[in-house]
């Protein structure tokens, strides 16, 4: 449309140009609303994208201990990584974070593509408690949150009616879970990339499932509050090699409850939740150290 001088035009032209005029900034604004809508739904079914973005761009930031699990986990010399400390420090979101990113193969908010000796699909396995509580309704639930819905996935359930079994249909990874409270036997005969436990696994549980990672040189994350199974923290996070030596393939990571304030919960609910505790829960839950570590 071309504006003629005002001067040269009467009332009603003004008018008609005028009505033209907001009639184009309505429908950009409309086309803008429609944009902003759809890249917000986008985010909500894609959060994995966002995740270790800054605010300013829209993301979701990792918390200080996951940032620096995410950075340490780019280096392939580290093998066994330990995850600790108090509640709610983002230890489910970190261990679907990590393997949900190895099954695609790269961090899906930068598309960095990560490290493997090998160029098949990858096997993750997670290991969780009981099947009702733990793994039915705190796993699952992180891992359907957190994964891409624009990816498809195959998922089975098991005799428990959980889905046990993810196979991501694109690059054919899978994903297999386990419980700490099946026989160990039943752990035995598996290999892969990636053992993910979530909450502290009984030793011979650990034994089984680690063996699995011989033939891939894989990796084990431990995401835990060191409530009991006092051997993790003697034979992993404190492990020797044969010399007395400390292993250095160990990347430790331990952080209070305080250290997911503003990240997910708030000072006033950590607050909250330690009127509930004794001074012995509070060492143990708040700032992730047990009894039998004093």
């Amino acid at each position: 449309m071309r504006v003629e001088s005002i001067r040269s035009l009467s009332e009603a032209e003004i008018a008609k140009q005028l009505a033209e005029l907001d009639a184009i900034s309505e429908r950009a604004l409309k086309e803008q609303e429609e944009k902003d809508r759809k890249l917000k739904e986008y985010r909500a079914l894609n959060k994995i994208e966002y995740f270790n973005l800054p605010v300013e761009e829209d993301g979701i930031p990792a918390n200080p201990l996951q940032e620096e699990l995410l950075s340490a986990w780019e280096d392939p010399y580290f093998k066994i990584f330990t995850y600790t400390g108090g509640n709610r420090i983002g230890k489910t979101t970190i261990g679907a974070i990590v393997g949900i990113s190895t099954m695609l193969g790269y961090w899906p908010w930068n598309r960095k593509r990560l490290y493997f000796p090998h160029n098949k699909p990858r096997k993750v396995r997670l290991i969780g408690e009981d099947w009702e509580k733990h793994i039915s309704r705190v796993v699952i639930p992180a891992w359907e949150e957190w994964w891409p819905k624009g990816r498809s996935v195959k998922k089975k359930k098991n005799n428990m009616g959980v889905d046990a079994f993810w196979q991501d249909e694109l690059t054919g990874s899978t994903m297999e879970i386990m419980s700490n409270n099946q026989d160990s036997g039943l752990h035995e005969g598996w290999h892969g990339d990636l053992i993910i436990y979530d909450e502290p696994p009984k030793r011979d549980i650990r034994v089984a499932n680690a063996r699995g990672l011989i033939d891939r040189q894989g990796r084990e994350l431990f995401c835990m509050t060191l409530l009991k199974e006092a051997w993790i923290s003697r034979e992993v996070i404190n492990a020797r090699n044969d010399d007395g030596s400390p292993d250095r393939t160990v990347y430790n990571i331990d952080g209070d409850i305080y250290s997911n304030v503003g990240y997910g919960i708030t000072i006033e609910g950590v607050e909250q939740f330690a009127k509930t505790l004794t001074d012995e829960e509070k060492q143990a839950r708040l700032h992730g150290k047990p009894s039998y570590k004093k």
